[in-house]
């Protein structure tokens, strides 16, 4: 049975449809189609309703549209057989009614008018409503609550005014959830583990993990300003880092998805918007750099690799601060025992600590001189528009003035022997990623 969601057929009562065949969206809807356009071309031609139905051509838009113009405006007539959700409760609407008419049955080929229309009422009789999910999930915390409130429940007295509307409500029918859910969320060939470090230690335990890995992989964040300052201080230490958060354009999205896409070892750092909906082949692993808020969050994040029957590998950073949150996730994901450590040789961390700590500090530094300099350059510009005075006859503010221009020149020449130390750090790592782009 084809879904709503990927067919869509409208038969068009118009005669300036262009077209003269159906733009079918897969070899399934091809099939239906074709086998939908033989049953109706047994019918028999005599009758005034066979005629009438053969000479309606069939169309497929999108969202159950029809492709002519007037179909587009509304003035065509015509029946809707297969559409989407949206499209058919707004085209129930527009017809002045809630919902539209089932489509009816084919006739045989020795069938008359009169038995065809009886073959017609009898197939408009109650019918079933399927709302399908991928991505529903119900997390054994839902189903506990759920079932309380369930029991909890107490009937409207009959009788009474809430009574009487809620009869009215077209939606008071009996409602079945099918939960096709795996009992463990996430993918079988999904490795899972926690990295355990603290709350300073938790950007080079995660350039330690980024580094020594290489390959593909994403970094999870919840907020933009986490993600931001990520990606200056993984690009100090030589990672090729592409940035996507809800706040950029669909251009520059798309964009940093292409160049993630062509490299072959890259960081993708995102928040929750690369979550579901993005399909990237090769990535390799995914790295919880803040803990979800939900297990299905979780299970949207990780499911970025494992992906069409192949490996892959999720982290999730734990700082002591967070240990209680992570301990209600695993027993969301039935894993109350907790997931295994991730083994991270000590050596490797504490070098990787040391390059980060150092990076921090050219980042801060950084960050310090570029603000400093734009508010000087604010300062200038604003002047000139009020065409005030840029230098000043006073001794003693020009005296500060050299003094801060000395004071950035010594901060600026520090900055410089930093990231050469830097450089030289990260090339004694020797790892598949990391000191590459650092420059």
């Amino acid at each position: 049975m084809a879904s709503p969601s990927t067919l869509s057929i409208r038969r068009c009562a118009s005669s300036s449809c262009a077209s003269s065949g159906p733009l079918l969206r897969s070899a399934a809807a091809a099939a239906s189609w074709a086998v939908a356009r033989a049953s109706r071309s047994d019918c028999n031609a005599d009758s005034a309703a066979a005629a009438a139905a053969a000479d309606r051509r069939r169309r497929v838009g999108r969202g159950g549209r029809c492709c002519c113009p007037r179909c587009r405006r509304g003035d065509a007539g015509g029946e809707l057989d297969r559409v989407a959700p949206g499209r058919r409760r707004e085209a129930g609407w527009r017809q002045g009614r809630r919902s539209l008419p089932a489509a009816p049955a084919p006739a045989p080929a020795d069938a008359d008018a009169n038995s065809a229309a009886s073959a017609a009422s009898a197939a408009t009789g109650p019918r079933q409503t399927f709302l399908f999910s991928a991505t529903l999930m119900l997390p054994p915390a839902a189903r506990e609550t759920h079932a309380k409130r369930v029991a909890q429940h107490k009937p409207l007295p009959s009788g009474s005014a809430a009574d009487s509307l809620m009869q009215k409500v077209a939606f008071l029918n009996p409602l079945k959830v099918v939960d096709l859910s795996r009992s463990t969320l996430v993918a079988a060939q999904l490795q899972q583990a926690q990295l355990q470090c603290l709350a300073e230690e938790k950007d080079g335990a995660l350039f330690a993990l980024l580094g020594t890995r290489g390959g593909r992989s994403i970094v999870f964040c919840n907020a933009v300003t986490a993600v931001s300052r990520l990606r200056s201080l993984l690009s100090l230490l030589g990672l090729n880092v592409i940035a996507l958060q809800g706040g950029m354009q669909q251009r520059a999205r798309i964009k940093a998805l292409e160049r993630f896409r062509a490299a072959s070892c890259a960081v993708l750092l995102a928040t929750d918007v690369a979550a579901r909906g993005l399909d990237v082949k090769g990535v390799e692993y995914v790295v919880h750099y803040q803990l979800p808020r939900s297990a299905e969050v979780y299970v949207h994040r990780s499911g970025r690799t494992a992906r069409a029957a192949a490996a892959g590998l999720c982290v999730s950073l734990v700082e002591p601060s967070s240990s209680r949150a992570f301990r209600k996730l695993c027993h969301e994901l039935s894993v109350p025992q907790g997931l295994d450590e991730y083994p991270m040789p000590p050596k490797t961390l504490a070098a990787a600590l040391e390059a980060a700590k150092l990076a921090q500090k050219v980042d801060k530094a950084e960050h310090k001189n570029s603000r400093a300099a734009k508010q000087a350059s604010s300062m200038r510009r604003m002047a000139e528009e009020m065409d005030l005075p840029v230098s000043s006859d006073d001794e003693e503010e020009e005296e500060t003035r050299h003094s801060n221009g000395r004071q950035q020149a010594r901060e600026a020449a520090l900055v410089a022997r930093q990231r050469d130390d830097l450089r030289r750090m990260l090339g004694k790592l020797g790892w598949p990623a990391g000191g590459a782009a650092a420059s």
